[in-house]
């Protein structure tokens, strides 16, 4: 859904951009300071808005605090301090991390105030009320239903089987295709001769995108957390950019083919453009991998919690749908009563007329979680219905 969509991209960018800060472009000294304090504020901001977007967002921070903490340690620092030098270069890296601090304090202070249309302490109140609204309802689960086996809460495998039946083709071709294209050049160098054997793997690249993806992973897969999957996307996004990053920077194969590098982009290109297409349509409250016989029977999420049943242009391609009762697709809510607050993100990237040509004529009430509710009245349902 679109809210899932944006807290994903802006999660993946905040990650780029704090990846750029351990990494910055070779320049001098000044220069290098400058390029860390504005990717460092960059991230902090895509960072703030993800978390105005969805509140789950913050489960990266604890990284962006851990890069910090061990950039400054000179952990990540591929040069070799020499130990006369390391008291003093120390201290001189804890005061450029403490203005970095400030700076990405300052600029994710800019991202509530942007989201929120110029009002800070109401963004600041609104994400604690949502705070202390998703903890209340994660404990009461999200109902899933898996080969028609309904829960409230995940199991052991539960979120294998659906990172399968939930990730688009489009994403296991990519993903595929930069883990082919890693492997090829590892083995080929391997068997190459009068080239060093040595692997060398960026620890920033795990500890940005790696860790915190198998991080929110587990956190999500526990019992008594929320198991929609799409909760998933932002550390999906994670992944992509971490494995992107692996092949080149990894140095196993720095002689790799022009047109195996040219293929490597295509895929990511085409996996992109699918895979925005099919997030942004207008009709998807939920989508699925072609490759699995039928949502309705192997699989439904949000929209039995929201007794929305299946979008119509899927409902057609199913008899069993009947037996899941709800209302036309796109975005529509039984209530009327809204009991979340509107996040400031999605007003900013996703808020709106919906797509959905029948519902061009209302206007939505309340954008709640990702879904525009409309306040229809018997007439308007009766169109509705009618038209459809």
């Amino acid at each position: 859904n679109v809210t899932d969509a944006n807290v994903a991209w802006l999660l993946a960018l905040a990650g780029i951009h704090l990846y750029l800060y351990v990494r910055p472009f070779q320049s001098t000294s000044r220069g290098k300071l400058i390029q860390k304090t504005i990717f460092f504020a960059l991230a902090c901001f895509f960072f703030g808005l993800a978390i105005t977007a969805k509140v789950t967002a913050l489960l990266y921070g604890p990284f962006l605090a851990l890069v910090v903490i061990t950039d400054s340690a000179g952990l990540l620092n591929e040069e070799r301090i020499e130990r006369s030098r390391i008291i003093a270069v120390f201290k001189r890296q804890l005061k450029q991390s403490i203005a970095f601090v400030l700076v990405g304090a300052i600029f994710f202070l800019f991202a509530i105030w942007v989201a929120f249309m110029g009002d800070l302490r109401y963004g600041v109140d609104n994400l604690y009320q949502v705070a202390v609204w998703q903890m209340g309802h994660n404990e009461r689960g999200h109902a899933t239903a898996l080969f028609q086996d309904v829960r409230t809460h995940g199991y052991w495998y539960y979120f294998v089987v659906v990172f399968f039946f939930k990730t688009p083709l489009s994403i296991w071709l990519l993903l595929a295709s930069i883990l082919g294209f890693f492997l090829y050049g590892h083995i080929r160098k391997l068997f190459s001769k009068g080239e060093s054997k040595h692997f060398h793997f960026d620890n920033a690249v795990l500890l940005v995108f790696i860790l915190p993806f198998i991080w929110i992973f587990v956190f999500l897969s526990s019992g008594n957390i929320q198991i929609g999957i799409r909760f998933l996307l932002m550390g999906i996004l994670l992944l992509w950019v971490g494995l992107a990053l692996i092949g080149p920077l990894a140095r196993t194969s720095p002689n790799t083919s022009r047109w195996a590098k040219y293929g490597l982009c295509g895929v990511i290109v085409f996996g992109l453009s699918e895979d925005v297409s099919t997030l942004r349509s207008g009709a998807y409250i939920a989508y699925f991998n072609p490759l699995t016989p039928s949502p309705v029977i192997n699989f439904v999420d949000s929209n039995i919690d929201w007794n929305q049943g299946l979008p119509k242009h899927l409902a057609d391609d199913y008899e069993k749908y009947k037996n899941f009762s709800g209302y036309i697709g796109d975005y529509l809510s039984e209530s009327n009563e809204a009991s979340q607050i509107i996040s400031g993100a999605q007003a900013l990237f996703g808020y709106g007329p919906s797509t959905n040509l029948l519902l061009r004529p209302f206007e939505p009430v309340k954008s709640v979680a990702g879904h525009r509710l409309f306040n229809l009245d018997n007439g308007d349902w009766y169109r509705l219905f009618a038209n459809g």
